[in-house]
């Protein structure tokens, strides 16, 4: 799943039709689970929205149904939710599962080189489901190895002979170590 929604490794992903195939079937499943998630948290944060409603209904008297008009946004903002001027109508549909893979396929098979990381915040609002997939997924080290050579590097720096260095000391020194590579957060 990790070489499929990184932009770069996808290309070498689609020369093995059968690892490409069998990525799209485990990302499908990980993006039903996170649909649930996302559909449980929505459900809990409603549920204490109407409670909040309620509670603020009980203490206010009922108003005229002109009023009631005026002040919907009033409402809104007591019940906690946020006072859109955007008709329904013209909000926008969201893609299901199968709709947000095919769009993410044929948005990196193109020739331009994509990044990671600008790739998946650019298309964080169309994919929402997916890109929360890359967050939870993407995050995991797909080798121990740099993670190994930086607690190396921090038992050399703090070693017997440099026993009273600080923590921030230490932290300083390691990513002085690294400098080289704070280049490419630069942009």
């Amino acid at each position: 799943i990790a070489a499929f929604l990184d932009p770069v490794e996808y290309h070498h992903l689609r020369k093995r039709p059968v690892e490409l195939e069998a990525a799209i079937v485990l990302l499908k499943v990980e993006m039903e689970q996170e649909a649930k998630r996302i559909a449980l948290k929505v459900r809990t944060s409603h549920s204490r929205t109407d409670i909040a409603c309620d509670l603020s209904s009980k203490t206010n008297p009922p108003k005229k149904e002109k009023e009631k008009e005026n002040n919907i946004d009033s409402l809104f903002s007591l019940c906690g939710i946020a006072v859109s001027s955007v008709p329904t109508s013209s909000i926008q549909k969201t893609w299901s599962i199968n709709e947000e893979i095919g769009f993410y396929i044929s948005s990196v098979n193109t020739d331009k080189q994509l990044m990671f990381a600008s790739f998946w915040f650019n298309q964080e609002k169309r994919l929402p489901l997916m890109s929360s997939v890359v967050r939870r997924i993407n995050i995991i080290p797909a080798s121990s190895v740099p993670c190994e050579s930086t607690f190396s590097v921090a038992g050399y720096i703090r070693r017997k002979e440099r026993c009273s260095l600080s923590p921030q000391a230490i932290r300083y020194s390691m990513v002085l170590k690294d400098r080289h590579k704070l280049a490419l957060f630069d942009h």
